[in-house]
């Protein structure tokens, strides 16, 4: 995450399967983290971790593009990071400010969706997807390597913590 990436929303639809929650390290580094998921429960146990606002989106995923509207007094969040995938792409999209950045992580809802290029382009997004599966030895590396630069550091002084607190 960028230094001015100050608002992010971490996708916790399909519950709580990292290790260290995007959510913890965002706090960590001085960022608003917003969550999603479609029970009350597990963002309540997000809560410990630094979320600063969430919203139980249910079945419709617009609700998380309306609240991510009034969570930043409609500047949208700087980041997206998606564990879900397809049926929540119209959302993300709306969901994002001017350079916004969405980043795929799971496909659980699918892997195939209709977009809307004129919300990519009118807002200049970026999208990407990662994997660390499917990446060489020496990638794998580096992102060890600056997971150790970045992160552990956090978790030195407890400003990340590791799994439920």
């Amino acid at each position: 995450m960028r230094i001015d990436d100050r608002r992010a929303c971490f996708d916790s639809r399909s519950g709580f399967g990292c290790r260290y929650r995007g959510d913890s390290i965002g706090e960590g580094r001085g960022c608003f983290a917003y969550g999603t998921s479609r029970t009350a429960d597990k963002l309540e146990r997000a809560k410990v971790f630094g979320l600063t606002s969430s919203i139980v989106v249910d079945n419709d995923p617009l609700k998380f593009a309306e609240a991510a509207n009034e969570w930043t007094d409609g500047a949208g969040v700087n980041v997206v990071l998606d564990l879900v995938g397809a049926a929540y792409l119209k959302a993300n999209l709306q969901s994002l400010a001017i350079k916004g950045r969405l980043i795929f992580v799971g496909t659980t809802s699918g892997s195939k969706a209709e977009i809307d290029y004129a919300i990519v382009m009118g807002k200049r997004l970026r999208i990407m997807g990662t994997s660390l599966r499917t990446r060489p030895a020496e990638e794998k590396a580096t992102a060890t390597r600056l997971f150790a630069q970045q992160v552990l550091p956090l978790l030195a002084t407890g400003a990340v913590t590791a799994g439920h607190r």
